[in-house]
């Protein structure tokens, strides 16, 4: 969607149909919201609503005030919209409501991927404390995971923030990580953990059992091969 616009012509307005696929016009001041099945223009007589199929600007002079469209030409409506009467703090407040809502919508991708990345570091935590469950830490050692998880996790959002938003730093997006950190946690991430806490428990178990069933064999071996004092 674009808008041309220029200085408004006095040319006396006049248009040519030539078999609904020529469309000459006079008196053409600007041109506004075109695509391939609309044309908005503005003339001295009114706003003019041009619609159709595979519609093709082929030239534009707003200084002759000339417009010629090409393509399949299904309906010209006119309107008492003038574009003389536009003011220009509508342009302005237009201009700024469309880019506020690119931008809007830019934020609002980069909010959903930021709380992805969120749960991305929910798992990447969760790894850190199966592994705690599978080895006996100490508290020095539980000391040292977690500040190796704030560093990954930091060169990680750094990584996604220089990727994703040119290396500008908001804070919607250290937002975004909590809320995914945060939901994965007291939904998918407690239900992991409870469940890795019981394969974890059922291998020392059966680790354990191993251990002892090799101890005991190991013990009955060496007390069979062990010479008689009597």
């Amino acid at each position: 969607m674009n808008e041309v616009s220029g200085n408004f012509s006095k040319i006396p307005h006049c248009l040519s149909l030539d078999n609904r696929e020529k469309l000459i016009l006079n008196g053409v001041s600007e041109v506004d919201n075109f695509d391939d099945k609309s044309i908005t223009t503005y003339t001295n007589m009114g706003a003019l609503m041009i619609k159709g199929e595979r519609l093709n600007i082929k030239k534009l002079s707003l200084e002759l005030g000339e417009l010629e469209v090409t393509g399949k030409i299904d309906s010209l409506v006119y309107s008492k919209k003038d574009c003389s009467k536009k003011g220009i703090l509508s342009k302005i407040f237009n201009s700024l409501f469309k880019n506020m809502s690119e931008m809007f919508l830019k934020e609002l991708w980069i909010l959903g991927y930021s709380c992805l990345l969120g749960v991305g570091l929910g798992i990447l935590y969760d790894v850190f404390r199966i592994i705690r469950m599978l080895i006996n830490t100490r508290n020095i050692t539980i000391f040292l995971q977690d500040i190796i998880y704030f560093i990954v996790s930091g060169f990680v959002t750094f990584l996604f923030v220089l990727g994703i938003n040119e290396g500008q730093s908001r804070f919607y997006i250290l937002a975004g990580e909590g809320i995914g950190w945060i939901v994965y946690h007291i939904t998918l991430g407690e239900k992991i953990y409870h469940c890795s806490e019981n394969i974890v428990k059922m291998i020392h178990t059966k680790f354990r059992n191993f251990s002892n069933n090799i101890y005991r064999y190991i013990k009955k071996i060496f007390n069979k091969n062990k010479p008689d004092n009597q």
